[in-house]
Parts: C-alpha cells; structure tokens; sequence
C-alpha cells in the first residue's frame, strides 16, 4: 500500500500573473515546493475580483510543461535559411552569460549606436524594471519595440498620457451609457486591465450600455456589441470623419469656447 506523503509545507504565495501584460493579481498553492493552484485575488483592484482568465489558470501547465525551455541554447550552426536545422546545443548559463557580455562589451567599446534592442509590451514590468536600467549603460542605443502579436497604442498612449496622465485608455465603464469603438478590444479582450475591465463592461451592458463596434471582423468587442458595424478594412479614418462633419456642420454640438481659446484649429478655420 502507498504511503501518503508527508506535507512540510502549505502556503499561499501572494504574485502577478505573466501570461499577458494584464498584470492581473493571483496567489499561488504551493504544497512541499510544488505549484498546484492559481486563483484570484478579490480584495485587489488588478484582476477581476477575485476571477481568473483560462489563459492565467493554464499558467500550471507552462510552468511544468515536460517541453518547457530550462536551459540556454546556443546556435552551432553558421547556415541560415528556410528549413535549415540552427543545430541548437544546450550550454551553461555562465557560458551564455560569459558570451552575451563580451559582444556587448565590444559593441560598447566600438559604438553603442550599433545596439539594437527589440522589447515587446508583453512583459512590460520586465522592461521598465530590469532591462531599462541595463540598457542605460549603453547611452542612446536604439529601440525597437513590437506589440506582442498586437500593433502598440502609438495613438491611445500619447493622448492618455496629455489627457489624463495615463497610460491607457478605458471607457468610464461605471458611467458611460454610449461607447463607440474602433478596432478596440476595452472590456472583452484588451491586456491592459483586461479581467476588471471585462467585468466592468459587463455590468454595463446589464444595466442597458449600448457598445456600437466599428470593426471588419467580429472580434471580442463585437461579439459583445449592441450594433456591429463590418466596415471595409482602412476606412475607420472615413467613418470617424463622416461622424465629425455631422456633429459639428450639420448638428452645430462642439465647445465653440474650448476651440476658441485652446486650439488653433478654430482660429483657422471658424473665427473668420
């Protein structure tokens, strides 16, 4: 007969999820130094009270996947192409760390300006917290960054950041009775935020919000739409006009006191 093995250890380990840049709050069971439960944390703002996505509860799976990369690997093969084997062969991690300083030391020494760092938003706490300070040391290196399989908010981070002060940018969920998005994913599948978000986007709708989802597909967001509008790929730009012209010449609703005294715009074109 099998005898039970002894537990020494039950805890609770209080983290951050990382399968997405949602950061979303998790603790983890740990028994006898073994993971073995995710769950939510409901008290905490990052999350969705409490809840989990089935993406942060496979997080088990890829920590103990059999197939899972431990170790570093290194390159024997010169050839490169299509179909042609790298010839991967495992190292140490001081060989790998012996290697990738001294062709950093000889970028260094030669011309930093030859670094190219690549980041992705995937790990955005990694980035600001491990990699920004490392890269420093290089002077003005150039970057490069991609947007984990999703193209990067170049528009919505700049004018978070003017207008509020943020990063992102999320409808007052709580508030807002009439959302109108473009190509947008806030509240049904956004990193940023993502499960609160969900969350808050489904209480609206319960209480009678209208989402009006301009897309060419229907993605999460218009799955989830009052109205789903299948425009033709490159037109968002269109339609966002279209719908200025009739706010502004045909129904006359604009701040004329905001346009007249912050922007040039009205200077230009209004106050003739």
């Amino acid at each position: 007969m099998k005898q039970e093995q002894d537990i020494y250890e039950d805890v609770w380990v209080p983290t951050v999820c990382g399968r997405c840049y949602g950061n979303c709050a998790i603790r983890v069971r740990r028994i006898n130094g073994v993971a073995v439960k995710i769950e939510g944390v409901p008290e905490s703002p990052m999350g969705s009270r409490g809840g989990v996505c089935a993406k942060g509860l496979a997080g088990l799976q890829v920590l103990y996947d059999p197939n899972r990369l431990n170790v570093p690997l290194k390159r024997t093969n010169p050839e490169k192409g299509l179909f042609v084997d790298p010839q991967w062969k495992e190292i140490s991690w001081d060989e790998a760390l012996n290697e990738i300083s001294t062709r950093l030391k000889k970028i260094l020494d030669e011309d930093p300006q030859k670094l190219l760092f690549q980041g992705t938003t995937g790990r955005g706490t990694f980035l600001v917290t491990h990699m920004f300070p490392l890269i420093h040391l290089f002077g003005r290196p150039s970057f490069y960054f991609g947007g984990a399989g999703l193209h990067c908010g170049n528009g919505a981070h700049p004018v978070a950041g003017m207008v509020h002060g943020s990063w992102s940018i999320v409808p007052d969920f709580e508030y807002c009775n009439y959302a109108v998005y473009f190509g947008a994913n806030k509240g049904g599948g956004s990193g940023h935020s993502a499960l609160i978000t969900a969350r808050l986007a489904a209480d609206a709708r319960a209480r009678g919000a209208k989402f009006v989802v301009f897309d060419p597909i229907a993605n999460h967001a218009g799955g989830k739409a009052t109205d789903w509008i299948p425009i033709i790929p490159g037109t968002d730009g269109i339609v966002a006009l279209t719908m200025c012209n009739i706010i502004v010449n045909e129904l006359g609703k604009f701040d004329r006191v905001f346009l007249k005294t912050k922007t040039k715009l009205y200077l230009e074109h209004f106050w003739k």
